[in-house]
């Protein structure tokens, strides 16, 4: 794996790539940021949930059923995970049109709230 740093004024961005592996790391001041983007790799879908997102707090329908959860947003939203979950406005903040993955309990459910306008949150179980 080769890395490329390129320093910029007091920060630096370093590119760090292989044929597997491609992440980008920005370090400022004592802090560093590592972004990896959201590969495609051969993922079996088990589960397909739509969560409408408003100022209530709203549940899956079902447990996610896998050990991953892949999760994207209309409009930016917190999460919460776990056996009876309730999100809350502090819980894990997710920007609308952001792809993440998540590692889950398959007899977990997801709790979603809007953050400032309604939206869906899609959750998709993978394996």
């Amino acid at each position: 794996m080769s890395t490329t740093t390129l320093a910029v004024g007091a920060g630096s961005l370093a590119f760090t790539g292989s044929v597997s592996h491609l992440s980008l790391k920005i370090g400022w001041g004592s802090k560093v940021i590592e972004i990896i983007p959201l590969t495609t790799p051969a993922y079996a879908i088990s589960s397909v949930q739509k969560v409408s997102t408003s100022s209530s707090a709203a549940l899956t329908g079902a447990e996610i059923g896998s050990n991953i959860a892949l999760l994207y947003a209309t409009a930016d939203v917190h999460i919460a995970v776990g056996a009876s979950p309730t999100a809350t406005t502090n819980d894990f903040f997710l920007k609308a049109g952001v792809y993440i993955a998540i590692s889950v309990d398959p007899s977990d459910f997801l709790s979603a709230i809007r953050d400032s306008a309604d939206g869906v949150l899609y959750v998709t179980g993978v394996n």
